[in-house]
């Protein structure tokens, strides 16, 4: 029996098991098309070099402000974390992030020099992991919101992302991290 080509959605998170157990194959498309794209989500598409697919939407974490309350966006995080720390006890915060899940705690992480695996020419080295002293420092910068109590507790864990929301409906926080699907 001979299979046809089946063209499907799957995230890209799957792409190099799947790849591995051979239930996809690589895919050749014309560079223009390719470059059309970014070359992060080309290589999220991809595994041990070979393409397997092209993106249909790219996600990324962005930052957000709520115009009501701030008139423009701080320029740097030092100067957001002096706006969280006044806002505290205004029954406000000034900015809430979900960094107790890595999709965005990496963005402080990877901000400080820290990284999960080397990226090589065309893999990633599992042997070198780049989460030593930088990520230590972007640890206990995470940490400090958390400790000093800048963030509400109920923004940790499954049901955080509903907290953040509700949060925003009433107005609470001046700044917010979350994603954007583009």
């Amino acid at each position: 029996m001979k299979i046809k080509k089946i063209i499907a959605a799957l995230p890209h998170d799957q792409i190099g098991q799947l790849a591995l157990e051979g239930v996809i194959a690589p895919v050749t498309v014309e560079s223009s098309i390719v470059s059309a794209f970014t070359e992060q989500s080309i290589r999220a598409e991809s595994y041990a070099g070979k393409l397997y697919g092209l993106p249909k939407a790219i996600e990324t974490p962005i930052f957000l402000y709520n115009k009501d309350l701030m008139k423009k966006a701080p320029k740097t995080m030092n100067e957001l974390y002096e706006i969280s720390k006044s806002n505290q006890n205004a029954g406000q915060y000034g900015f809430l992030a979900p960094w107790d899940n890595f999709y965005f705690a990496n963005a402080v992480l990877s901000g400080m020099g820290s990284y999960v695996f080397k990226q090589e020419k065309q893999s990633l080295d599992p042997t070198d992991i780049g989460l030593h002293s930088d990520g230590a420092d972007g640890v206990s910068y995470i940490s400090k919101w958390y400790n000093e109590n800048l963030f509400p507790k109920g923004i940790i864990g499954e049901n955080g992302g509903s907290t953040l929301e509700a949060l925003f409906q009433k107005g609470k926080w001046r700044y917010y991290f979350n994603t954007c699907m583009i």
